[in-house]
């Protein structure tokens, strides 16, 4: 599937201590692509441009009305962007690596390259009732909150994008899902949304959380059959997602 956008930019990392963002030096490169998970789904993928042993790429599925793209104005060391999860307020920074040309000394000002990047993705990443009606502007959060890393698996796949994606799915895509509801359920989509939403699917993330928090990644990998990614919640997140499109290629194929 070609990339709707493409652009190079480089990874930047918050320091809690400091509250400074560092650009970090390895050239890399984002990709946007419409997502096989239906409409509204997108693949965003950062990945350094050359092999680079040791690096894991970020591999994200944002839905429209969930992601917003903006440029912090406040980093005056370069331009840099944040791709935000509205839903969980988690934040993933970049920064643009294609030289200005547009004769300006400030390393923070933006070229005309760059606007033209950054509406294209505020486009895309709007839902269709969005892109008619201008979105009131959010608040600011404190910088403590703008670049919180991911401390549960529900700061990654929120109640809101598990019921989005539910409700995109239709009847035969559900049928796999299904089979996973307790006994007593009846097999449909209401059924499966309040199990998502219970307390006791809450409580067992929350147990999943503690034990990746804990050095028990290679562990939950060898138990649910993944790729071992290295430990902490992101690296297992990963690891599932690159799992689950192993097995829907492998299910096209057959």
């Amino acid at each position: 599937m070609s990339a709707l956008v493409s652009f190079n930019a480089g990874r930047v990392s918050y320091s809690e201590a400091t509250k400074k963002c560092t650009p970090e030096p390895l050239k890399g490169k984002i990709t946007i692509k419409a997502s096989e998970e239906g409409d509204f789904f997108y693949d965003f993928t950062w990945a350094p441009r050359e092999s680079t042993p040791g690096v894991v790429s970020d591999e994200l599925l944002v839905i429209a009305g969930d992601v917003q793209w903006k440029h912090i104005a406040s980093c005056k060391t370069g331009r840099v962007f944040s791709l935000t999860f509205l839903s969980s307020g988690a934040k993933n920074l970049y920064w643009m690596q294609d030289l200005n040309d547009d004769e300006n000394d400030e390393p923070s000002q933006l070229s005309k390259k760059d606007l033209e990047i950054s509406a294209k993705i505020t486009k895309l990443f709007l839902e269709e009732e969005e892109k008619e009606v201008p979105a009131k502007e959010p608040d600011t959060p404190a910088p403590a909150q703008m670049f919180a890393p991911l401390n549960s698996i529900t700061d990654a796949i929120s109640p809101l994008l598990i019921e989005k994606y539910v409700n995109s799915l239709s009847l035969e895509e559900l049928e796999p899902l299904f089979n996973h509801l307790p006994e007593s359920h009846e097999r449909n989509k209401q059924s499966l949304l309040n199990v998502l939403k219970s307390g006791f699917f809450l409580t067992s993330a929350s147990k999943l959380d503690e034990a990746l928090a804990n050095g028990a990644g290679m562990v939950v990998s060898q138990a649910l059959g993944t790729n071992y990614k290295g430990e902490g919640i992101e690296c297992f997140l990963n690891a599932v997602r690159e799992q689950g499109k192993k097995e829907k290629e492998q299910k096209e194929e057959n």
